[in-house]
């Protein structure tokens, strides 16, 4: 809520960007909202592009009340994007105290998910192309949902089908790792639940403390990075093993299932 302030007529303006990669405005990699200036990006955007913009055009297209109405919140997605997905239920409920269920996209339209007035649907997808998602965004929408998408690719389908959205602006993945698509996805539902939170009964303490964590990813990120020498060491030791066993609990469970 801090990068947000209230305007009138209860839409919000976005005031502060968050720059969650450690890019300089001026290194900017793309415009700041797209044609259907539905969706903003978090990461290394021109900062001048967005500030002003209305958030109901934007981020998000929620007022405070449309927020504090909110009573279940259904996750859907495929893959590296469900286990992001799964990481949120833990965090969006820990934080905002919202009821949340996480589906495969493949089963959600399957199974004929009951949706109420106040229930929001995120579907996440790094291309904003995959079919399973893009069918249960269509039919959360058929049954009167509000949908917000978490994409990575511009202009993609699920991106201009959705009421409003985050690109996370990742950059396109080279390898079959999922690894900038999947902690960028994390961010971002980490500051949705930050978000929500606080507009909901999340203290301002608790709040500013997870903006300062969020803000110091890049440079934790960059220690892990300049330990290459050890984790090439870890590497060697186990190339050639035939078989992983990856356990977590609590939030590491979905990341042990992406592992």
């Amino acid at each position: 809520p801090s990068a947000w302030r209230a305007a009138e007529g209860g839409d919000f303006v976005l005031t502060r960007i968050l720059w969650l990669e450690g890019l300089e405005p001026g290194r900017n990699r793309g415009p700041g909202v797209d044609s259907n200036a539905r969706f903003i990006y978090l990461h290394g955007t021109n900062q001048e592009q967005l500030l002003g913009q209305p958030a109901s055009r934007g981020c998000i297209r929620l007022s405070n009340r449309d927020i504090l109405n909110i009573d279940r919140i259904l996750i859907t997605a495929c893959g590296t994007a469900l286990h992001a997905g799964m990481v949120a239920k833990y965090i969006i409920e820990e934080l905002a105290r919202i009821p949340v269920d996480v589906d495969f996209a493949s089963e959600f339209r399957y199974r004929n998910p009951i949706i109420r007035p106040n229930s929001l649907v995120l579907a996440i997808s790094q291309s904003g192309e995959t079919a399973d998602t893009l069918a249960a965004v269509r039919e959360a929408r058929r049954k009167g949902a509000m949908v917000m998408g978490i994409c990575n690719v511009v202009g993609s389908t699920i991106a201009r089908e959705c009421d409003g959205g985050v690109y996370v602006h990742a950059g396109p993945e080279i390898g079959v790792a999922s690894t900038k698509a999947f902690t960028s996805q994390l961010t971002v539902l980490t500051l949705l639940a930050l978000y929500f939170g606080r507009v909901r009964d999340l203290s301002r303490g608790i709040g500013a403390e997870l903006v300062e964590a969020i803000n110091a990813l890049p440079d934790n990120v960059a220690a892990i990075i300049n330990g290459r020498d050890r984790i090439k060491a870890v590497a060697g030791k186990y190339a050639r093993t035939q078989h992983a066993f990856f356990v977590g609990r609590h939030l590491h469970y979905p990341v042990a299932l992406e592992g």
